[in-house]
């Protein structure tokens, strides 16, 4: 179930962020979503500001990849800083 959820949430913020795409001082989606550190060309890692969780944004070639950061037991990655 846990499973089934993470990839539909994963799902929907990369449909989100392939219709509005991303900048290096926010993704405009609603504003809950701010960018913490450019990696580079179109690589992001970004935090949901409701739920402090980060996230990998890469845009290749016309695609979009999206994906939870995890800590070593597994867990959501949490943003550590203020939550813009």
């Amino acid at each position: 179930m846990k499973k089934k959820l993470i990839a539909l949430i994963a799902t929907i913020m990369l449909l989100l962020f392939t219709l509005c795409g991303c900048n290096e001082k926010i993704c405009s989606v609603s504003d809950r979503f701010f960018v913490v550190e450019n990696l580079g060309s179109l690589e992001y890692i970004i935090c949901d500001r409701e739920t402090g969780v980060l996230y990998l944004y890469m845009e290749q070639s016309n695609r979009v990849a999206i994906t939870v950061l995890l800590d070593k037991d597994g867990k959501p990655l949490l943003y550590e800083g203020e939550l813009k």
